[in-house]
């Protein structure tokens, strides 16, 4: 049943009043961020690989893995360009390959947070989200890094919580003109913009009936005004049309009747958004308004591995849909990444190899092109090419 849901937007002021515009401080200044006071830093080789990919016919590069001591699990990836690269992870490590030689740059911020979930890219910098009670970001090719404390956006009463554990599910960016990142604070919504590349955050006014016992998990950015919001749980479906001040939900049927979940939403041309979740993919051509499911029954019969399946991440790229997955009940997955092409209606695998098996919790996946495809398990970083 469609519910219309009204809330004022209220622009939170910063507890800092006109710090606001300047109130990201360089790491070198925070030696809280480190175990020890001091910037951890580490360079690590590693000489990548071939390995067959039964999937494409053709062989898929494996470009790095988590250290053997300290071993961190990834959480997401990003690439600029086929030669620098990011990786996210447990511990809020960073893992920076700024060329395509055999380095990779670590570096840890252990002490405020638990993990990396999100990065984004803007027009000057790469910002970098998760369990923590901070942003980061760096410049790019300078690698200036800097943290922005979130805490100053939080309301009087969650200033009084003894420890009020804030939570980033995604960053989002809309042409350069707008950023939104939105989590949780303590399991209630936590939504948060810039309209200046995020030199600067403003906090947004959500209702009780938004606010209270619903984390926040994706947003879908399809015009300045136009949002699609997903929470956590079955993953409810909030649309608005005027920049946050009115809010109407679309949460499906399915969902109320069965275990059915969305975990993820992506993008697609000319107003398409994708919807995922548990081994299920939906698609809605009017904006987010209706939406129709991708019968994927005989599709994911032909790839194996799908039994307790969850889509965890999407991105569109040139036609096609690419998705990972995870399986928090088995480590022994053939296959984890799909695509998904709409033109032809085909699903298939990105990745499979006879020897080689995927732990279970897989996140993230990063396209550039149809050549250099970035996907994570939980401890290694691999690149595909479709078949030309």
């Amino acid at each position: 049943m469609k519910r219309l849901i009204f809330l004022c937007l209220h622009l939170t002021q910063l507890a800092y009043g006109q710090a606001q515009q300047s109130s990201w401080i360089s790491i070198a200044n925070l030696p809280d961020l480190f175990l020890d006071g001091k910037i951890a830093r580490e360079k690590l080789a590693f000489q990548s690989c071939d390995i067959p990919n039964a999937a494409m016919g053709n062989t898929a590069k494996v470009l790095f893995k988590s250290p053997e001591e300290n071993p961190v699990r990834f959480t997401d990836v990003l690439f600029l360009t086929p030669r620098e690269g990011y990786i996210l992870g447990t511990g809020l490590s960073i893992f920076h390959r700024p060329d395509a030689g055999a380095s990779w740059n670590q570096l840890q911020f252990r002490n405020q947070g638990e993990a990396f979930l999100s990065l984004a890219e803007s027009k000057q910098h790469v910002l970098f989200a998760g369990e923590s009670p901070y942003l980061f970001r760096t410049k790019k090719q300078r690698h200036s890094w800097e943290a922005y404390d979130l805490r100053q956006l939080l309301h009087q009463d969650e200033k009084q919580l003894e420890s009020p554990a804030i939570r980033i599910d995604n960053i989002r960016n809309y042409q350069d003109k707008l950023l939104i990142a939105v989590g949780a604070i303590n399991e209630d919504a936590f939504f948060i913009y810039s309209t200046n590349q995020g030199d600067s955050w403003q906090r947004l006014a959500l209702p009780p009936l938004l606010h209270q016992g619903l984390a926040l998990r994706d947003i879908a950015l399809l015009s300045e005004q136009r949002w699609v919001l997903l929470s956590h749980g079955i993953g409810r479906i909030l649309i608005t049309d005027d920049g946050g001040k009115h809010w109407q939900e679309k949460t499906l049927k399915i969902q109320t009747d069965s275990d059915m979940s969305f975990h993820c939403l992506a993008l697609a041309d000319a107003g398409e958004v994708y919807m995922a979740g548990t081994a299920a993919l939906y698609k809605s051509q009017d904006a987010g308004n209706t939406w129709q499911r991708i019968d994927l029954a005989n599709l994911l019969a032909t790839t194996g591995d799908m039994e307790d399946c969850l889509f965890t991440a999407m991105q569109w790229q040139d036609g096609r849909l690419y998705l990972s997955s995870q399986n928090d009940y088995s480590e022994d997955r053939k296959t984890f990444a799909y695509v998904y092409t709409p033109a032809s209606g085909q699903f298939s695998a990105l990745l499979s190899h006879q020897q080689e098996r995927f732990p279970g919790q897989s996140h993230g996946i990063s396209a550039i092109d149809s050549q250099h495809i970035y996907l994570l398990d939980s401890y290694t970083l691999y690149q595909i090419e479709l078949q030309k």
